[in-house]
């Protein structure tokens, strides 16, 4: 097993994933390099798999699909409004246009089509929609600037309250059951902060706000729900900007910050600016006083918890944009303009609290060299979406899973270094649509569908996929690839897979599948090709395969001598000399260990597996005075650091060499020790070439063993008697010495 220090070869796998998923035109609705969007385009919302955009005179509604993308022209000079809602699948929206006055429009993705629910308005304003019922501001004829409920199934309106002509209704959002607004009393002293359960009647203007001309806008309002906590600016008494907090009560409402510039809604609608969790309101902000650019400001509701914030071991302003919510945390893209891009142009996170609101990685240590790793971001069933661009691939999308090693690249718009100016990404059930120009279509509608990803193998040498780091935990978890090499041992999991495999370098790596074979009988010698995803257990590096080939057949390779145990032996053919006690064997049919001490002193652990033919012997498979055992090391380290537990598996019987005083040679030569008695140097002479010498006492346990040489240091060795056995293969030649 080789050691690596850092490793990417996750990213570089999880990347292979890119074109499994479809990232395409929806049609070309403008012929050619001709744009069918301008940088104008308005995303008005969306229903079910379907998104409605507004730009020059035009609503697009479009499932994804060409035959499910439809025109609509909507008169000269159309005017959409700020407020839009979606009501039982179903789009609605305020129009305006030179041809008629104001106008409620109904657009529904599934007849789609466009019809009007009510027409010939001198005003129609902040819309939403509560318990099957659409609630606007209305002026005409009929209404005297009063705020009406519609039913949109028969166009019927009730008056739900009154307001006055000069201020009217200012904002207008539905938080926790119950429409909150904006608009100047009947009693025309001023602006109040109201709510209403959307019945002709029932409204508590509950809070007064503000007595003056200068009155806030639905554009730089921004009512915003979240949690517990209704956020919104407006004039103080002080005729200051603020944000206020309110928790429906004239006692719980209060500003938090004087003193700010507006917000408008272009950032609020365009760039996110504004974004919530729990009961916090995360920001872009200035100061009307402050010489700084926009910054990032944080309130939980309370005057102590609003400020501005600067990131963890980052001292500089962040501008904040594209706020997207994605498990359970707050995500966001932050800009520093006080230097370049790479100082601080990325993604940020937060779980809602200032300490935990942090940098989540470095994007350029990501095998594209990402730059500002969060632009356009944008939460889509289950992934993160953004934008970014490299020198290779130009500027693309881009999905994450949160960390680092799951971003990989899902689009390919703009082919190969060309730079896909892709904006506008919003999320529309199985959908997720941007507009996008190009210098081959122009502007046009485009989207992604990720769908159920087919994921590539790629074929890696096992060295590649089988590193550590220090720990012994392995680099490349979860990589998906293809390894190819030689099956060593017998199948230690019948009705599933366990074997190792080692390839053409002498690299191994173990094959584990708990339930399914694939159809292939394990067969040593085989020569297969394995898909699958590198997994870990207890320590022992694997790969559980999602295919099995057999594509030829080899011969194994020879095991390598070792005294011990080790990384570097794992998924390794190794032979061990050592001394075991029989009486410690237990061949009942179960898996059990036993030890083995070998000539360093060391106990090393035999796994007898239930699945070998040993299992069910009374006693080892030969006596001797000690063994040369060979097999495959493992591993069974419960806990990181993974650094022990090491093991060797015998596969078959004869893997159980025994060296025994009766195995003698037969007219090869002499072999003779001197002195013996010996103090602390022993002289061999022999006319056979040794490979192994062990020296064992008379309980037949191993003082020292090791490659032969013609002069052994016994200095070590207690006074006593003991027996020198030579080896040499299969054969051996025992020898009384006595150590002075």
């Amino acid at each position: 097993m080789k050691f690596s220090a850092f490793s990417f070869l996750f990213l570089f796998c999880s990347y292979l994933q890119l074109f499994s998923q479809s990232t395409s035109l929806v049609t070309d609705l403008a012929p050619g390099s001709e744009s069918a969007f301008s940088e104008d385009a308005v995303i008005m919302a969306t229903a079910l798999n379907s998104v409605a955009i507004f730009d020059r005179d035009q609503v697009v509604l479009s499932d994804g699909t060409e035959e499910g993308t439809k025109t609509f022209e909507v008169g000269t000079n159309a005017w959409i409004g700020h407020h839009r809602t979606v009501l039982n699948d179903k789009i609605y929206f305020i129009l305006n246009n030179d041809e008629n006055d104001y106008s409620l429009m109904e657009l529904d993705p599934v007849s789609q089509t466009l019809s009007t629910i009510l027409s010939d308005f001198g005003t129609l304003s902040n819309l939403v929609s509560l318990n099957d019922k659409l609630y606007c501001h209305a002026e005409s004829e009929t209404f005297d600037d009063d705020f009406i409920s519609v039913d949109p199934t028969n166009g019927i309106t009730e008056v739900i309250f009154g307001l006055d002509w000069f201020g009217t209704m200012r904002d207008v959002i539905v938080h926790n059951g119950m429409i909150y607004s904006i608009h100047w009393s009947t009693s025309s002293d001023g602006a109040y902060l109201s709510k209403s359960d959307g019945t002709p009647g029932n409204v508590d203007e509950f809070k007064f706000l503000h007595n003056g001309s200068e009155f806030s806008q639905t554009a730089s309002i921004n009512m915003t729900s979240a949690g517990e906590n209704l956020y919104f600016f407006y004039y103080s008494a002080n005729s200051s900007y603020a944000l206020y907090v309110s928790d429906g009560t004239n006692e719980g409402t209060q500003v938090l910050q004087e003193g700010m510039q507006r917000i408008s809604f272009f950032d609020y609608d365009e760039n996110k600016a504004i974004g919530t969790i729990g009961n916090s309101i995360y920001f872009r902000g200035v100061l009307e006083e402050s010489s700084n650019d926009e910054d990032l400001w944080i309130s939980d509701g309370t005057v102590e918890g609003t400020c501005t914030l600067r990131i963890i071991n980052e001292d500089k302003p962040v501008e904040p944009r594209f706020f997207s919510n994605y498990d359970d945390k707050l995500y966001f893209y932050g800009f520093n303009r006080e230097g370049s891009w790479s100082d601080r142009s990325g993604m940020i996170v937060s779980d809602g609290t200032k300490e935990n609101t942090i940098v989540p990685y470095n994007s350029f240590d990501h095998p594209d060299n990402l730059p500002y790793t969060g632009w356009q971001m944008c939460s889509h069933n289950d992934k993160l979406y953004f934008v970014s661009e490299t020198d290779e691939n130009g500027s693309e999308l881009y999905s994450s899973e949160g960390p680092l090693n799951s971003i990989i690249r899902v689009s390919d718009v703009a082919e190969g270094d060309g730079n896909a100016q892709i904006r506008k990404l919003t999320s529309a059930g199985e959908n997720l649509f941007f507009i996008c120009f190009t210098s081959e279509f122009g502007r046009e509608l485009y989207v992604h569908q990720a769908g159920e990803p087919t994921i590539e193998y790629p074929l890696y040498p096992i060295g590649t996929v089988n590193t550590t780091n220090n720990d012994g935990e392995a680099d490349s978890l979860g990589v998906n690839c293809t390894v190819e090499g030689i099956v060593h041992g017998i199948n230690f999991r019948p009705g599933g897979l366990t074997f190792t495999l080692i390839d053409a370098d002498k690299d191994g790596l173990g094959v584990f599948k708990n339930d399914e074979d694939f159809g292939y009988v394990v067969n040593e010698g085989d020569v297969v090709s394995i898909e699958g995803s590198i997994a870990q257990f207890n320590g022992l590096t694997q790969i559980e395969p999602v295919s099995v080939t057999v594509i030829g057949s080899d011969n194994t390779w020879e095991a390598i001598d070792t005294e011990e145990l080790n990384e570097s032996t794992e998924s390794q053919m190794v032979s061990i000399t050592g001394v075991l006690d029989p009486a410690d064997w237990i061949g009942d049919g179960n898996s059990f260990n036993i030890d083995l001490e070998v000539e360093n002193g060391n106990i090393l652990t035999i796994r007898v597996d239930n699945d070998t033919e040993m299992a069910n012997l009374s006693s080892p498979p030969c006596e001797g005075v000690a063994y040369i055992i060979s097999g495959i090391g493992g591993q069974f380290d419960q806990d990181a650091p993974y650094d022990s537990g090491y093991q060797l598996f015998p596969r078959y019987n004869a893997d159980f060499e025994c060296i025994s005083e009766t195995n003698q040679w037969l007219d090869e030569g002499e072999i003779s020790i001197s002195p013996n008695p010996a103090y602390d140097y022993l002289t061999i002479t022999s006319e056979i070439d040794i490979e192994k010498y062990i020296i064992t006492d008379l309980a037949g346990r191993n003082v020292q063993s090791g490659t032969f040489s013609n002069k052994l240091d016994i200095s070590d060795i207690i006074p006593g008697i003991y027996q020198i056995t030579f080896i040499k293969g299969e054969k051996i030649n025992t020898q009384k010495l006595l150590k002075n």
